[in-house]
């Protein structure tokens, strides 16, 4: 019950500031992803995302996800009932500053709560991520974005860089090297894409008011919970009549990484691959 509640609340409240402050580049994005193995941890993650544009370079987003945990062998002795669900909830504003001709500065700022239960939050479960990013623009076909961010992406909050070197061969080529995502995209159609990837992504979460299991005849606490990877992906994306667009994608992960942080400060890491990584969902176009 309390999950539903706060689901169909975070609904309630997209709607309405949909309804009063839409203007122009406005998008509704729903996407489920599963990431399946049969050895440590499989999950099912399901995203909603609203963002709404503005004038003058500036944008607000905001999203809500869940994702369903499975804990697998060999973590028979943790309690899962209590993290079999965790919650993300992010609201943020995106301001571009152009600075002088071909060059712009992207600010972004992105606070955000990551919990297994919203109402025992406590100081640990909001993080604020952040960055901030120079555009440099070469040529029609090419442009370089590179600067700093701050956010969980390896575990515990930190400053991190970023870039990516943009380039189009032509109309239905276009390459995208960089750190954390490098892909490599074909456009036929004017409907249809490919998109090749492979990106270094991560999933954090503090974990409030549950037990993990017992040892040495100690009760221990959950205190947060840690995934990584690195992914390789395949995705095709359709554009429909009001320039929605739908997507699926399949893909496969290595080097994962699983730990879990207890309040004795242990950790415990697993590593693991993925056997299959699926995603889809659709983009819809509030514009029109």
């Amino acid at each position: 019950m309390k999950y539903s509640m706060s689901r169909y609340q975070f609904f309630i409240l997209m709607l309405c500031v949909c309804k009063v402050f839409c203007q122009n580049k406005n998008s509704l994005n729903y996407e489920r992803s599963y990431n399946t193995n049969a050895d440590v941890v499989s999950t099912v993650k399901d995203e909603l995302k609203l963002e709404l544009g503005f004038k003058k370079g500036f944008s607000l987003f905001s999203s809500y996800s869940n994702t369903r945990i499975d804990l697998l062998n060999p973590l028979g002795d943790f309690n899962q009932k209590d993290i079999e669900n965790l919650y993300s909830f992010d609201i943020g504003i995106k301001k571009q500053v152009h600075l002088k001709e071909n060059l712009n500065l992207n600010l972004v700022l992105n606070p955000q709560i990551r919990t297994n239960e919203f109402d025992y939050i406590n100081g640990a479960s909001f993080n604020f991520n952040s960055s901030l990013i120079l555009e440099k623009k070469f040529t029609s076909k090419s442009k370089l974005n590179i600067g700093l961010e701050y956010g969980t992406l390896f575990g515990k909050s930190s400053i991190y860089p970023v870039f990516d070197y943009n380039y189009s061969f032509n109309n239905q080529f276009h390459l995208n090297i960089g750190f954390p995502k490098t892909n490599l995209k074909f456009n036929w159609f004017t409907k249809n894409n490919l998109i090749l990837a492979v990106e270094y992504d991560s999933y954090y979460s503090s974990i409030t008011n549950s037990y993990s299991r017992v040892k040495n005849n100690m009760l221990l606490e959950y205190n947060s919970l840690f995934i990584n990877k690195t992914q390789t992906s395949i995705s095709y994306n359709y554009t429909f009549f009001n320039s929605s667009i739908i997507n699926f994608s399949i893909g496969k992960s290595f080097n994962n990484t699983l730990k879990i942080k207890e309040n004795n400060n242990e950790v415990s890491d697993y590593s693991f691959n993925n056997n299959l990584i699926i995603s889809m969902g659709i983009k819809y176009n509030l514009n029109k």
